[in-house]
């Protein structure tokens, strides 16, 4: 979001006799951050603050500077420090709402959010601005609101992003549909590998293999090399039923540490969907090994029953119930299986 704060440009006249040499150290400050020279911007800021500490802009300035730093703290000061002699500018009350977006306050966001759009200016940008507020505050019925009057407004940058903010938002919300629908406008306004991926992966929960194929492809065409694109060509694999596609992309996707234990889990996954229990149980059990999960032990216990291993069975499913997140249905499939074990 630090791509959309606004420096202050235009000051307002001074009754000050030195006021074009303030003028002048204000241009040389200006020049210094837009060249990404901070510590010459900050010195010429410094002179105009020292002859006048009420200068117009210097505080807005100051805080768009350490944002680029990435210094949070020190922009929230200088752009409350703007606000206090100068409380009704624009530009700075949108940098305001943009800072504390930022910052682990969702209340004063979208307190500073709603104040922007009360008051004006009502633009896509506040309205945006708003809407990831109202995101951010848990409130996703007034979030999407905010992010319809961009999208209604148009403009297709603001318009792209606003649309992604409500995707997410709905596919938090299990609004898979609508989600799939943003995500595709999303990836109709620009050319965007990970929009197509989300689009992919709504398509996948939805059970829709065709488009599930067709954002696949948009994805890899894209970045054929995220890491997201190439686990998703594992799941593409198994909707065709490909053991052999499954085996390959997951080896290649085992030799890139970050996505190993992944890659071995879809492995897993997808050799008991196809039928290679005992090769989806061996999989099951050094994944287990490493850091038990209850997914893991479920997906064992599974394999086992396949297998005819009713006595493993059981313990497999035990050990899901008792680790953290396990679904409910371990415990249906223990106590069966516990049943068939001591009928025996």
């Amino acid at each position: 979001m630090r791509r959309w704060l606004t420096i202050s440009l235009v000051v307002s006249p001074l009754a000050c006799t030195s006021q074009n040499e303030l003028l002048r150290d204000y241009a040389v400050g200006l020049e210094a951050q837009r060249s990404a020279r901070y510590s010459d911007a900050e010195s010429a800021y410094g002179r105009v603050l020292s002859a006048q500490p009420n200068f117009q802009g210097v505080h807005n300035n100051l805080a768009v500077l350490s944002a680029e730093r990435g210094d949070l703290n020190g922009a929230l000061r200088e752009i409350e420090r703007e606000l206090a002699v100068h409380p009704t500018g624009d530009a700075v009350r949108t940098n305001h709402v943009i800072l504390l977006l930022s910052g682990p306050e969702p209340g004063a966001a979208r307190s500073a959010a709603e104040a922007l759009v009360a008051r004006g200016p009502k633009t896509p940008l506040s309205f945006l601005l708003l809407g990831l507020a109202h995101a951010h505050g848990g409130d996703p019925v007034r979030a999407a609101a905010a992010f319809e009057e961009v999208v209604t407004a148009g403009g297709d940058d603001l318009v792209a992003i606003a649309l992604n903010a409500r995707a997410h938002l709905r596919y938090r919300q299990g609004e898979l549909a609508l989600a799939r629908t943003d995500f595709a406008a999303v990836g109709q306004r620009r050319r965007d590998a990970v929009a197509a991926h989300a689009e992919a992966i709504c398509s996948l929960r939805l059970g829709d293999a065709e488009g599930t194929r067709a954002a696949y492809e948009r994805a890899t065409a894209l970045d054929p090399n995220a890491e997201p694109v190439r686990l998703l060509g594992v799941w593409v694999a198994l909707l065709d039923r490909d053991l052999a596609l499954v085996e390959s992309r997951t080896a290649e996707l085992m030799a890139t540490p970050t996505m190993a234990r992944t890659a071995r889990q879809l492995r897993a996954l997808s050799r008991l969907e196809l039928g290679n229990a005992s090769g989806a149980a061996t999989d099951l059990e050094a994944l287990l090994e490493e850091k038990p999960e209850a997914d893991l032990a479920f997906n064992l216990g599974l394999s086992y029953v396949a297998l005819g291993r009713l006595v493993d069975a059981e313990g497999a499913f035990t050990e899901a119930t008792e680790l953290p997140g396990a679904p409910e249905s371990a415990r249906t499939n223990r106590d069966a299986i516990a049943r068939l074990v001591h009928q025996h």
